[in-house]
């Protein structure tokens, strides 16, 4: 019982607990990596770690660990097909060979790969090609959105 007590009175002098909710702060906001680094360094001075700074960083912590948006199926038509990301996430390819372009298509970078997994920046290309003998040859595409 003492251990608990002695995590509300920490949490309490972080201004992340009080005894009445009404008063507590609930407000933060989300930082990128470098900020969040800069406000937790080895360098930080006495008293410079604030309630506000570790709320940032829960809250930009949640929204890493967020799930991303719903998979969406594409629809390779004719080889070779190409697919632009509009947001960060993961491309999934189950056959065909696979090429990247971060440079708005003026160079494709072919992997070695006939399928897989490919993260991909916003702006990122992807082209993937196969023989086309048929149905049954065209890749099976999906792209996993990352969390927002």
């Amino acid at each position: 019982m003492a251990r608990f007590r002695a995590i509300g009175l920490g949490l309490a002098m972080l201004g992340l607990a009080s005894a009445s909710p009404a008063s507590a702060q609930l407000s933060c906001s989300i930082q990128n990596l470098a900020t969040l680094l800069a406000q937790f360094s080895d360098n930080a001075g006495n008293g410079s770690i604030t309630p506000a700074n570790v709320r940032n960083l829960v809250c930009s912590v949640q929204l890493l660990l967020a799930p991303g948006a719903p998979a969406v199926a594409l629809a390779p038509g004719t080889s070779p097909f190409q697919y632009t990301a509009q947001v960060a996430g993961n491309l999934i390819v189950t056959s065909g060979a696979v090429a990247v372009s971060r440079n708005n298509g003026g160079t494709f970078y072919t992997t070695s790969l006939t399928g897989g997994s490919f993260a991909l920046a916003p702006g990122d290309i992807v082209q993937v090609t196969w023989v086309e003998s048929g149905l049954a040859n065209v890749p099976t595409v999906v792209y996993f959105p990352a969390g927002s």
